[in-house]
């Protein structure tokens, strides 16, 4: 199965990451995906955590760590182990391939630092050979 790597480019200033996140998850929540969001660190887990709450309303979700496994539909995890078919991918390392894997999410903030760690994502998943598809999201 070849997976699909969707890059949602921020190309407003101001547009914040959160808000983007919560309407990419509630749109893949909707149509029956199990949802993983890798993580960089446990501060922006936490974050997350209050915007999956207040800015999107209830997802059921819960915040994962190595040692403890969710069965909720959408986890927030540092961790790239166990993760469901649908990842977005927040961390600073592009994704392997792994057996249920299906799709990848990455959002590319409005930041140069940051849009160069995308590129190299993006070369990455190119190498693997993945189906890759941009999207601007002013």
């Amino acid at each position: 199965m070849i997976v699909q790597a969707d890059f949602y480019l921020l190309d407003r200033p101001g547009l914040k990451l959160e808000s983007v996140l919560c309407t990419l998850v509630r749109k893949a929540w909707t149509v029956g995906f199990k949802i993983s969001i890798l993580v960089k660190d446990s501060e922006q887990a936490k974050t997350l955590d209050e915007s999956l709450w207040q800015d999107s309303g209830f997802l059921a979700h819960e915040l994962q760590s190595a040692d403890n496994l969710s069965d909720a539909p959408i986890s927030l995890t540092d961790t790239a182990k166990n993760l469901q078919p649908l990842v977005i991918n927040l961390s600073s390392q592009p994704l392997q391939a792994f057996d249920k894997l299906q799709r990848v999410l990455e959002i590319v903030p409005n930041e140069n630092s940051l849009r160069q760690q995308s590129r190299d994502h993006y070369r990455n998943y190119q190498q693997l050979g993945w189906q890759l598809k941009m999207h601007k999201i002013g």
